[in-house]
């Protein structure tokens, strides 16, 4: 190899150390990247914000030679610095670090490094570490400002024991971190928002009625942009202005600008061409205006009409806010558009069901000799939709009663209308043929033939005898029945063989007779009653008896039937459409007690 010699001959000493010098510069180059891409292995996959901070303070001090690293993070207002992550750093430490006594000098070097964008070395001996030196071995401390694009996130602190020393390895691998933990954020923030609008997406979707769609267009975008207000509104008839939701009030502490928006001029109307307003955009509209707050609205279109609404966030204080805040709420937007359509769609189909159910309900109750008749009915609470419960009281040509109590599967106007269905075939039947059995007999065979696939009903289709106070009945794969025997004080289940109706044919019921004393009660009710539940339990069969044997003896049938809704009630939520029907027998005397005849039936303890 051939050496550079001076005019003599001699080495040059020179050009020897220029080239050491190049070696240990490509060295230290080398080094630095060898460890930027071990840390961009390790940020490779994308994680959350708060992950993302945790895996920066335990990969990154162990490149400068430290143990120890912590990340702040700045609040929603852009202020002030919280610590978010730590490594390292025992119980006290960290105590001080979260809360430390001259919290102004330890923030000092933190914003003067974000501020200027530049690593910065804080040595123990200066005022900001001085505090934190002695107590706690805290010889240096190296702040790596976390910035992207203009938007600042925080910083990153790494921790030495020993005053430390920055020399342009330091640099270059100081560099090097911020930018790759920065890109990091940046994907970290955008991972969070789509998980936000994931989760926000598959709540709403759930949701059905428009209550509790806005309440939850209001909170999700709120908790999405970690915001101090979402705010929802509507537009009139005309698209011309943008009034509140009454669900989601105005928050007192907004000025009345809030009230309405304009949609006819600036900035407003830029909304009905689909696009997101933030605080720059809505500055000269009236009370927009000054560092008390910041905003971002997004339109809620539809494809039928030019707009639907609006949401609006609205920060306390200024506050820089990201592309992605603004096409992450213009998604949320979309998505609070699909629900509030499906969700009017659905209150208007539950209206008509409402009517439709409320028609076959309409029913005068006859007044039977020696009996008295009361009945409940309850809709579902909540979100759900409106069911296929029924019930009905009506003469036969013989002078005795019919009663039906029913339930059609389905919910909505369809099952409203199968439920028309099932309650004027039965009467149709009856009338030429009252026996119970024989009745179901033909509805189910008439059923089968006119419900649809997977549609069926259950049924307790029975005839009162005023005169004796006797009673028939058959059921088609109904809930079973209760008489309360006053005089003995115990409960009986009427237990009758008999499957459902509308799904098979060549069915056959059974009917089973039965006698009513003087003050007791038969008591028959929708699975509605029975499927009330609390922290997962079922109110049963049991618990309807024992509501029963509760009652007072001089309780009416309407009274009764209430109290037995009502005890149901007392136990959970009623999440279904429920029936309650309460036959009393009122005659000053009647059979033997324990009289059983011919066919007749002595039930079976329900408790």
């Amino acid at each position: 190899m051939s050496q550079a010699r001076d005019a003599r001959g001699a080495p040059d000493g020179g050009a020897t150390e220029g080239l050491e010098r190049a070696l240990e510069s490509l060295r230290g180059e080398s080094e630095v990247a060898q460890a930027l891409l071990g840390l961009s292995a390790a940020l490779a996959e994308v994680r959350s914000v708060d992950e993302t901070l945790e895996l920066m303070v335990s990969q990154v001090p162990p490149l400068f030679g430290a143990e120890r690293g912590f990340a702040a993070s700045l609040d929603r207002s852009g202020g002030r610095l919280g610590i978010s992550a730590t490594a390292g750093y025992d119980a006290a430490l960290e105590a001080v670090l979260r809360h430390p006594s001259g919290q102004d000098d330890l923030l000092a070097p933190l914003r003067s490094a974000l501020g200027g964008r530049e690593p910065v070395l804080v040595q123990g001996d200066e005022p900001a570490l001085a505090s934190l030196g002695p107590l706690h071995g805290v010889g240096s401390l190296l702040i790596l400002p976390l910035a992207r694009a203009g938007v600042d996130f925080g910083v990153l602190g790494v921790g030495f024991t020993e005053p430390g020393r920055f020399d342009p390895k330091d640099l270059a691998l100081a560099r090097g971190v911020v930018h790759q933990c920065a890109m990091a954020l940046t994907n970290a923030r955008q991972l969070d928002l789509l998980r936000g609008l994931r989760e926000f997406g598959l709540r709403i979707g759930r949701r059905l009625r428009l209550r509790g769609v806005a309440q939850d267009i209001t909170g999700g975008a709120a908790k999405l942009l970690d915001a101090d207000a979402a705010l929802l509104y509507f537009a009139d008839p005309g698209g011309t202005r943008l009034a509140p939701s009454r669900v989601a009030p105005i928050p007192p502490w907004l000025p009345p600008s809030f009230e309405r928006f304009d949609l006819t001029s600036p900035p407003w109307s830029r909304l009905i061409e689909g696009e997101t307003l933030s605080s720059r955009e809505v500055a000269g509209a009236e009370g927009m205006t000054g560092p008390e707050l910041s905003v971002l609205a997004a339109p809620i279109l539809t494809g039928r009409s030019p707009i639907l609404g609006a949401v609006v966030v609205v920060f306390r204080g200024s506050r820089t806010l990201r592309r992605e805040d603004g096409e992450a709420l213009n998604v949320l937007g979309a998505q609070a558009g699909m629900a509030i359509t499906n969700a009017r769609r659905f209150e208007r189909q539950r209206r008509v069901a409402r009517h439709l159910q409320a028609g076959l309900l309409r029913t005068t109750l006859p007044v039977i000799k020696n009996f008295d008749v009361g009945t409940v009915y309850k809709p579902a609470s909540g979100e759900s939709e409106v069911g296929g419960d029924f019930f009905d009281v009506f003469e036969l040509p013989d002078g005795r009663h019919g009663f039906m109590v029913g339930d059609v599967s389905g919910k909505g106007a369809e099952a409203a209308a199968q439920t028309a269905m099932a309650k004027y075939m039965l009467r149709a039947f009856c009338m030429r043929e009252p026996d119970p059995a024989l009745v179901l007999q033909d509805l189910n065979s008439a059923l089968v033939q006119t419900m649809g696939e997977e549609r069926f009903t259950t049924l307790i289709y029975g005839v009162i005898d005023g005169a004796s106070c006797s009673c028939s009945m058959a059921s088609g794969g109904h809930p079973a029945p209760l008489i309360h025997r006053r005089s003995q004080g115990i409960v009986e289940a009427l237990e009758t063989p008999g499957g459902i109706l509308g799904l098979f044919e060549n069915q056959r019921y059974t009917t089973l007779d039965f006698d009513l004393m003087p003050g007791d009660v038969f008591l028959c009710y929708t699975d509605g009653l029975l499927e009330v539940r609390s922290d997962g339990e079922l109110y049963g069969r049991d618990r309807v008896a024992r509501s029963l044997l509760d009652q007072p003896p001089e309780s009416g049938a309407p009274d009764l039937a209430q109290r037995v809704f009502e005890a149901a009630q007392g136990f959970g939520e009623v999440t279904d459409d429920t029936v309650v029907f309460a036959l009393i027998c009122t005659a000053s005397e009647g059979p033997a007690a324990g009289e059983v005849r011919d066919g007749r039936f002595s039930g079976v303890p329900a408790v």
